[in-house]
């Protein structure tokens, strides 16, 4: 918030206006902007927001009282979990302890389980001094009503994983519900089965994939969507198509790669790949421009057009998406 605030406080200096200010983020960033926005702390001069890939921090299929991730109870569960998993008796351990021991203890959490952080150790943020509500709760008041809205996700979420643990798409979906957050163990008994009739030629490894980006990832979004729909904030919504490969799919991050038009940088290239051809770099081209310019056409003026095509605004009845219309799977 302090830096958002200095953006307001200096952007003038910069040739910006203060009062038309778009914040923009990607996975924990966009989890970010989803709890200043249930913070009410915004400044006024934040009209706009586009988010990627993170609301409020994984939700999961359910938020039952103190069991929910944001809870005040279920905070203290965590950390105290936490420090123990890393070896730690008290915090004030963990403050003494240096970046490298730190690091290489969480490095041996991560390798215990499989690939994907335990999700019952992970730190949230949680209700409390910043925000009294958690983003949903918050967005159901009414929170983010005067915000345009621009949020989505990537058809292949967890594609990333891959990049760190090879053998992740070859896991059952009855290992993801024992991994995923917070799905009620009546959803434990059904999901595998659904996912085997929705994805009928994919393997059970993908059907695993699909399965966690789901939780994680596409089911907040559409959440957070549906809520500040109905409190009246003006909503757009994409899912991000592209596919860096077949294996990988359109992974995590893939499209904060294209939208500031970053994907022929190395750090882009470390998650996206190297492009394989003259024709596959233009088509890249045309597609970061194209996100590109959807996100800066509303920055400037608010117009929400996509290559020219109108993108009409999100409603719960229909879940409109772009982008995945204009490079389709």
């Amino acid at each position: 918030m302090a830096a958002i605030n200095w953006v307001v406080d200096n952007i003038t200096a910069f040739g910006g206006d203060p009062g038309n200010i778009t914040l923009m983020d990607n996975s924990a960033g966009s989890i970010d902007i989803s709890w200043h926005i249930a913070s009410g702390r915004l400044p006024k001069g934040v009209r706009r927001v586009v988010m990627s890939s993170g609301v409020a921090a994984a939700a999961g299929l359910g938020r039952d009282g103190t069991a929910c991730t944001h809870h005040p109870v279920e905070g203290h569960r965590r950390a105290t979990d936490f420090l123990n998993a890393m070896g730690y008796t008290r915090f004030a351990d963990l403050q003494a302890a240096s970046t490298d021991e730190i690091m290489t203890r969480k490095s041996g959490l991560w390798q215990s389980t499989g690939g994907l952080p335990d999700m019952d150790t992970l730190f949230y943020p949680r209700t409390g001094a910043y925000a009294a509500l958690d983003p949903f709760a918050a967005a159901a008041t009414g929170a983010g009503r005067h915000l345009d809205v621009m949020i989505g996700f990537t058809a292949y979420e967890m594609g990333l994983w891959l990049l760190w643990d090879d053998e992740f798409d070859r896991r059952s979906p009855e290992w993801a519900v024992a991994h995923a957050p917070f799905v009620p163990p009546a959803a434990c008994a059904v999901l595998p089965d659904l996912y085997r009739q929705w994805f009928p030629e994919a393997t059970d490894g993908q059907r695993t994939m699909h399965m966690l980006g789901d939780v994680v990832f596409a089911l907040p979004s559409l959440w957070f969507a549906d809520l500040l729909t109905a409190s009246s904030a003006m909503v757009h919504f994409y899912r991000f198509d592209w596919q860096a490969d077949a294996r990988l799919g359109a992974l995590h991050a893939a499209d904060i790669a294209f939208l500031p038009g970053m994907h022929e940088q190395p750090s882009a290239m470390d998650i996206i790949g190297v492009a394989v051809d003259a024709d596959d770099l233009a088509r890249r081209r045309d597609l970061a421009e194209t996100m590109l310019g959807a996100v800066t056409s509303s920055a400037a003026s608010g117009a929400t057009t996509v290559a020219g095509i109108p993108w009409p605004a999100y409603a719960p009845d229909r879940r409109q998406t772009v982008l995945s219309i204009l490079y389709p799977l």
